[in-house]
């Protein structure tokens, strides 16, 4: 008798804590680490701004800083993904950098560009052109991580050269076919998500697709997924990424967190006759509006033409979500919505918020 009632005991007990388990709250949780090193003053050849970077050395030690300051926040738990983004040129070197410090093979993204305008936002800094910055985000909690890429083959030529090669009626040909090719790449992109899993959810659009591309991505994810909150900001053409040790050119990735979050947005083009940190608290206000809760995390994505500002946007974003964790990156084409209600926009000159709350 005694051994039917342990059994029973058991089994009780094992149901409570299955639905115990099930209860969790799927929460995110990120930490981000941040290098920044001072580069010395640019020079030009043949009339052309020098982008040079730090040496072999200085860039390595700057990489393994921004990622093991976001896994020391981590704490004891794993991360489930390390997105790391920065303005770089060795990709072995990087690589090696990333493997050095990621003891754990945590999955991940290493996101780089050689382009002087397309810095970083983390908590050190908003770094600027004469700064060789890398932030590295770890993301985790018992929120639910989907990652897929894409290979796109790139334009034959530079977008903004293709007027002056082939006329202005040939260039509409091209952008035609274009158009059409980054909207079916987009769909195949988003159709390799899982969106039946439980939970709110978020897509973070990221990649090669510099203006007017964002717009025919957008296009193409949006047919898949009909009224999922997204952002994203666009790298330059030879912006290139590692992913998970293999090395990637003119791709297209996303990553779709599903979890127990809220989540608001807001977006706005820049006044070129207004400061932009103005722009900025004004947007991360409306962003947040009358919640008394403070976001968790923040995701910041603005033009590459704003970062003439940079320390502004810094400062007004410690001082407006000073205990908020938060990221960002500047870009050639942006992702958002107006409002936290609207429809999933895109464009240029734009700055793009995307604000998650935990729900407990």
């Amino acid at each position: 008798m005694k051994y039917k009632l342990l059994i029973l005991l058991i089994l009780i007990t094992g149901i409570n804590l299955i639905g115990f388990t099930r209860n969790i709250p799927r929460n995110v949780k990120f930490t981000v680490g941040q290098s920044v090193y001072e580069l010395p003053a640019s020079t030009k050849i043949n009339g052309e701004i020098d982008w040079h970077f730090a040496d072999s050395v200085t860039t390595f030690k700057l990489i393994r800083k921004a990622i093991t300051d976001a896994l020391e926040q981590f704490g004891n738990e794993k991360p489930k993904l390390l997105l790391i983004m920065g303005r770089a040129e060795d990709k072995l070197l990087i690589k090696s950098a990333i493997e050095a410090a990621n003891v754990d093979n945590i999955p991940y993204i290493f996101d780089g560009s050689n382009w002087a305008e397309y810095t970083v936002i983390g908590p050190a800094a908003a770094t600027h052109q004469l700064q060789q910055s890398f932030i590295a985000i770890a993301m985790g909690g018992n929120a639910d991580y989907q990652i897929h890429s894409l290979h796109v083959p790139m334009f034959k030529d530079q977008y903004w050269s293709l007027e002056q090669k082939y006329g202005k009626d040939s260039t509409e040909k091209i952008l035609a076919v274009e158009k059409v090719k980054y909207i079916q790449s987009a769909k195949e992109l988003a159709n390799q998500f899982d969106t039946s899993r439980t939970g709110n959810k978020v897509y973070i659009q990221l990649g090669n697709f510099h203006t007017p591309r964002q717009n025919w991505v957008l296009e193409g994810i949006s047919e898949v997924f009909k009224n999922m909150n997204i952002v994203g900001g666009a790298q330059a053409d030879w912006g290139w990424q590692i992913i998970d040790g293999k090395l990637v050119e003119s791709t297209l990735y996303g990553i779709m967190i599903t979890g127990d979050f809220k989540v608001s947005q807001a977006m706005c083009s820049r006044n070129k006759d207004e400061a932009l940190h103005i722009q900025s608290e004004r947007i991360l206000k409306s962003a947040i509006g009358d919640k008394e809760q403070k976001p968790d995390l923040a995701l910041y994505f603005g033009c590459a033409g704003w970062n003439s500002d940079q320390k502004n946007q810094y400062d007004v974003i410690k001082k407006i979500l000073p205990n908020t964790t938060f990221f960002g990156r500047f870009n050639g084409g942006e992702i958002g919505r107006f409002v936290s209600n609207g429809s999933n926009q895109s464009g240029i000159d734009l700055l793009s918020v995307m604000l998650l709350y935990n729900t407990n």
